[in-house]
């Protein structure tokens, strides 16, 4: 008549049908939303005040920029904020600055 205490076995996995995601979407990549949450949530934080280059994060950026990468505003701040830290932009800016001289140069 007390309280009979359940033995953990009784709620284990595999009395529990699993139903996976990719049932409802077949598109669904759990390992994309979860590097999306880190940028959107971790990395556009922690990241977007920085401003000098940090190429020692060049693979994880490349890597969560590749993996993320699609139309969103937050993957558009996250391309921004990774082109400065990475260099890019400089390195455009001053190519771009090259060519200008070059071709004033070559119209003299």
């Amino acid at each position: 008549m007390g309280l009979q205490l359940l033995h953990p076995s009784k709620f284990c996995r595999r009395n529990v049908k699993s139903i996976s995601l990719q049932a409802f979407d077949a598109s669904f990549d759990i390992r994309r939303e979860i590097l999306k949450a880190f940028r959107d949530r971790v990395l556009l934080r922690i990241l977007s005040d920085v401003q000098f280059e940090l190429r020692s994060l060049r693979s994880m950026i490349c890597s969560v920029s590749f993996a993320t990468a699609d139309e969103s505003v937050e993957f558009e701040r996250f391309s921004e904020i990774a082109d400065r830290i990475l260099g890019i932009n400089q390195e455009k800016e001053i190519e771009g600055e090259e060519m200008v001289k070059v071709t004033t140069v070559y119209l003299m």
